[in-house]
């Protein structure tokens, strides 16, 4: 009769378990920065998909109305109107949003912050800003937008950013009414108060030098400077307190919907600038439909820079080089 042996499997010594341990951490130091690099990316490239389509759907609204969208539209330019719906509310059906653009009454001033006014539209949302909310706390519980439209290089005449000065005393003349003042045209007595146009900068007289402003479409043959050299919008984050999709809650609010590129106000560095989740830089539209990642880096100077060069559209400058090195 033939005896079974018991056969014993032997364990793993604390060495080896120790090596293997070794091996999973090395492993896992090599893979993770691999991984958050791919994953960096692919957010980056839904990102610049994102104001690709922003810049598709601005082609197509000028294609049907010979013109961009208006930055915002109020029927008053004091400080205390109204609010307005913006570009990105009129871009709505060229984005896919034809149903919760045909809900809002675009012909009426805008209303207070609720129902489809605090919708999540994603393409307007960047998805590596992580942080930015359904709703901007900061600018009255609008929907959020990643995105604004560029002004050009005159800052709107504000002691700080629209939003935080609300929070202050008093109001400073709104860019609307300073425009309006520019303008030919039946003036009001209060009008008549307002700087003259010999004290406004001479890029301010009649529109802005952007592409976005209160109550104006800009056309493509405006941009004398070339669709290429000419920014159409860019990335706006909580550095700079995001922006909202709606409008605008007032003339003294324009940088809900609208971004300068002037010197005092830095890519990345400051309340009023664009600004974004990606390390070293921010996506823009270009007015070619075009969407380019510019660096942190760009010149910029109190006496014109190559973004202070791209942010108007009829300066006649020349940008030499390459700004867009990415």
């Amino acid at each position: 009769m033939k005896h079974c042996q018991n056969r014993h499997s032997r364990g793993f010594t604390v060495i080896e378990l120790l090596t293997v341990a070794s091996c999973l951490s090395v492993l896992s130091a090599l893979i993770l920065p691999a991984i958050q690099d791919a994953r960096s990316a692919a957010l980056r490239t839904k990102c610049q998909n994102n104001l690709k389509s922003v810049a598709l759907a601005m082609h197509n609204y000028h294609d049907v109305y010979n013109g961009f969208p208006p930055g915002w539209i109020s029927r008053y330019r004091d400080a205390e109107s109204e609010g307005g719906f913006g570009w990105q509310a009129r871009l709505l059906p060229y984005v896919e949003q034809a149903p919760l653009y045909s809900k809002l009454e675009m012909n009426h001033p805008m209303t207070e912050p609720e129902g489809l006014l605090t919708e999540s539209v994603n393409v307007y949302l960047c998805p590596a800003d992580t942080d930015a909310p359904k709703t901007n706390p900061y600018r009255g519980g609008y929907g959020t937008s990643s995105y604004s439209g560029s002004l050009g290089t005159i800052a709107p005449n504000r002691w700080i950013d629209g939003r935080v000065e609300a929070y202050w005393p008093g109001a400073v003349t709104t860019y609307a009414a300073l425009l309006r003042q520019g303008r030919p045209g039946k003036k009001t007595e209060e009008d008549k108060q307002l700087p003259g146009p010999a004290s406004l900068p001479e890029a301010m007289l009649g529109s802005p030098d952007g592409i976005f402003g209160w109550n104006i479409s800009v056309r493509m043959r405006d941009i004398s400077d070339g669709s290429s050299n000419t920014l159409m919008a860019g990335e706006r984050s909580r550095m700079s307190g995001w922006g909202i999709w709606p409008g605008t809650g007032s003339n003294r609010f324009e940088t809900d919907v609208v971004t300068d590129v002037s010197f005092q106000s830095p890519l990345n560095q400051s309340l009023t600038g664009f600004s974004s989740a990606h390390p070293g830089g921010l996506f823009v539209a270009l007015c070619d439909g075009s969407v380019r990642f510019l660096s942190d880096e760009v010149d910029s100077r109190p006496e014109g820079g190559v973004l202070q060069f791209l942010g108007t559209r009829n300066g006649n400058e020349v940008i030499t080089g390459n700004p867009f090195p990415q």
